[in-house]
């Protein structure tokens, strides 16, 4: 409803009502595939006669990286499926490796897919399916998402402003929602080099209801193990997806199953092994989520139901004496009420988080290499928190170039109350620009032992008796649907952030001479630490008929934290400078092309200065070299660089729609660096002052082919 915040939804049938007060109005109608239409009429007392509104079919094009969707949350980036595909995939495409390009958003490098937003630590980006929050949905050890493109919709990316209803993370959230009920009926498969997917989805199906069904299970070990590759370990990886849905008059309930599991098996152990109780490293995640919304003119009320399990283990312990067995469960639950009017709407909301996390671990030399750094050769504990919240939020339109929003959530917990306030206001400055300001506290009430490692499993995750808090402020200006030349059109946006982690935990290092053992008693022991981030970006995008796309953006970023007292250093992730663009333009024979560009600033380390050898424990009876570190996070990576390239060519044969791409990354720097190997260092340079040079290089150059099939 054109100057209002009123909104409604056809049923299967295409009906809709709108209840409204006598006078002029004007109706505004969109769907996907259509071009946009409206209904002009005047309201009198009683019900009006039926209304058909017919729609002109106007097929999707691809329009750059991201967009400001119709209903997105204020200040968000919005990423569809469409646009994750083009953007050229990590062996197949992933939602994780698109949000990338956007401004605000990093990875350290190749080999982790876990998100940096504005500055906060990975364990602080949240991760929710249908505003189910998830735990841990990373395939190959966090190299990539575990999600079906095909059963995706779009992804929110929620940086510099978080909606009251969703909570719990301190630096943002990536909004995944799966594939909308106003999507016509399909079946797609799709075969890349690493997996085979198939997707169908239902308006309607068995008794009356919609069916989403997204299912992907790789056949990457089968490969390795075909070729008898003994020094490699053979991954393997399933996920899926299963929404069912139904309404009766103004009720709506949708049932929502998420399940990812993978499994590394090392063949040089299976040969060693004896074959009793013998497991190979596991992990993975099960959602089941309850929605039941009642919707009428003006009204929403949503009721929201999670139970959520993760899960890691390993039991090498016939051979390496090696154990992990962690299970953190998560049942989550609220109810909010929404109020929409034509000048402001509303919110009001209560939740519960009830969260268990069990983890015993026995790793001894191993822990390095499969957990992090810092953590002892055995552990077993539990923990338990209960949390409740409230929260409201209201938003009122000023004017006809003002909106204000504020509002608050309330964490009740053991240890107390603690107010997360906020407050947004922009100012509509014309039709195609805006100014946005936005204040925020958040809380989160977890912490993961370390930062993962290259590789590894994810590290312990362990529940706060105090939560972890962030200030946060942003500025943003955007200017939209502007006339460029060659009748092209073009979008601008530019932001500025400062951000201030006053209480972040941080692992206690473990102290010259102590032994795995002896850090054992009273792990964990977390220390709090003050951090700061602060940067801008600025970022483009100009379209010429819809066909040919060029999108660029720069951001600058500093991430520093007080690790000893006036003693400042940057985070490992902290990387200054970052520049992505990103180019689709139409070829011959129906080819669409994709380059995508990215530079950034090196990652930070600490440099080693010299080493000694001494035992590992006091058990053991050979040296171990033990390195000497200098300042911490002083020494940087060399720049990174990377150039991607995707084409793809899609036609309609058979009552199909079929899709060939074809895509090569790191087409011409194949050497990205993500550390050092500093024993390789030491034992080259036999005493000389020789500059170290980086030892562990990310991705090669890597193409990938597959083939989508869509009726």
């Amino acid at each position: 409803m054109q100057g209002t915040e009123w909104r409604t939804e056809t049923g299967d049938s295409g009906r809709w009502a709108l209840r409204l007060p006598a006078g002029e109005w004007r109706v505004l109608f969109h769907r996907v595939g259509y071009r946009s239409g409206a209904w002009v009429g005047t309201v009198v007392t009683g019900r009006n006669p039926p209304t058909v509104v017919v729609l002109e079919p106007e097929p999707v094009r691809l329009r750059g990286l991201s967009v400001q969707a119709e209903g997105a949350p204020p200040l968000a980036r919005t990423v569809t499926k469409g646009m994750v595909r083009h953007a050229p995939p990590l062996g197949e495409p992933d939602v994780f490796r698109a949000v990338v390009l956007l401004p605000g958003v990093t990875q350290p490098n190749d080999l982790k897919g876990r998100l940096h937003l504005a500055g906060g630590a990975s364990d602080e980006t949240g991760v929710a399916l249908d505003g189910h929050v998830l735990q841990d949905p990373f395939h190959l050890l966090g190299l990539m998402g575990a999600f079906n493109t095909a059963a995706l919709g779009r992804a929110n990316v929620l940086v510099h402003h978080v909606p009251t209803s969703l909570a719990g993370r301190a630096a943002g959230f990536i909004e995944l929602s799966t594939l909308e009920r106003t999507a016509e009926p399909s079946t797609e498969l799709v075969a890349s080099l690493l997996s085979l997917g198939a997707t169908t989805w239902r308006p309607r199906g068995p008794v009356g209801l919609d069916v989403l069904a997204s299912g992907r299970v790789t056949y990457l070990g089968r490969l390795l193990e075909a070729r008898d590759l003994d020094d490699v370990p053979w991954y393997g990886y399933h996920d899926a997806v299963v929404r069912l849905g139904g309404s009766r008059g103004a009720w709506r309930t949708e049932l929502l199953a998420f399940t990812t599991r993978d499994r590394v098996r090392d063949p040089e152990l299976e040969r060693r092994n004896d074959g009793t109780d013998y497991e190979p490293l596991t992990w993975g995640e099960h959602l089941i989520g309850l929605t039941v919304e009642r919707r009428s003119p003006g009204w929403t009320v949503t009721n929201r139901l999670s139970l959520n399990r993760a899960f890691t283990g390993l039991d090498n312990r016939p051979v390496r004496q090696t154990r992990i067995d962690s299970e953190r469960e998560w049942v989550a639950a609220a109810m909010e009420v929404r109020r929409r009017a034509r000048r402001w709407s509303g919110l009001v909301g209560v939740g519960a988080d009830l969260r268990r996390n069990d983890q015993t671990w026995e790793a001894r030399g191993l822990v390095d290499e499969l957990l992090a750094p810092n953590t002892p050769a055995y552990y077993s504990g539990r923990q338990e928190l209960v949390a409740g919240s409230a929260y409201g939020e209201a938003t009122v339109r000023v004017g006809d170039s003002w909106v204000a929003a504020g509002g608050a959530r309330l964490w009740i917990h053991e240890s107390g109350l603690h107010p997360a306030p906020r407050f947004r206001l922009a100012h509509l400055v014309s039709e195609t620009s805006a100014i946005h300001l936005s204040v925020e506290r958040r809380y989160q009430f977890d912490a993961q032992s370390e930062e993962p490692l290259e590789g590894n499993v994810s590290p312990p995750l362990f529940l706060l008796d105090q939560p972890r808090s962030v200030d946060a402020v942003a500025i943003a200006a955007e200017l939209q649907d502007l006339g460029m030349p060659w009748d092209g059109r073009g979008e601008f946006r530019a932001d500025v952030f400062a951000r201030r982690f006053p209480d972040r935990p941080v692992l206690t290092e473990r102290a010259e001479g102590e032994t795995r053992e002896e850090i054992a008693n009273g792990f964990p022991d977390f220390r709090r630490i003050e951090s700061r981030a602060f940067g801008g970006s600025i970022s483009g995008r100009v379209s010429w008929r819809d066909a040919w796309v060029l999108e660029a953006n720069y951001a600058y970023q500093r991430v520093r934290e007080e690790y000893r007292a006036g003693e400042w250093a940057p985070t490992r992730w902290d990387a200054p400078h970052r520049f992505t663009g990103f180019l689709s333009a139409p070829g011959p024979w129906g080819i669409q092309s994709t380059v995508v560009l990215q530079l950034r600033s090196g990652g930070a380390v600490s440099p080693i200065e010299t080493y000694t050898l001494a035992p590992w424990d006091r058990d053991a009876h050979s040296l171990q070299p033990r390195y000497i570190r200098g300042p911490r996070n002083s020494l940087r990576l060399p720049p990174y660089r990377r150039l991607d390239v995707g084409l793809r060519r899609s036609w309609e044969s058979s009552s199909a729609d079929w899709t060939v791409f074809f895509q090569v990354l790191n087409l011409f720097w194949s050497d990205n660096p993500i550390g050092y190997e500093w024993d390789q260092y030491f034992g080259k340079l036999e005493g000389s002052s020789a500059e170290p040079t980086p030892g562990r290089s990310g991705l090669p150059v890597l193409p990938s082919l597959g083939v989508e099939v869509a009726w």
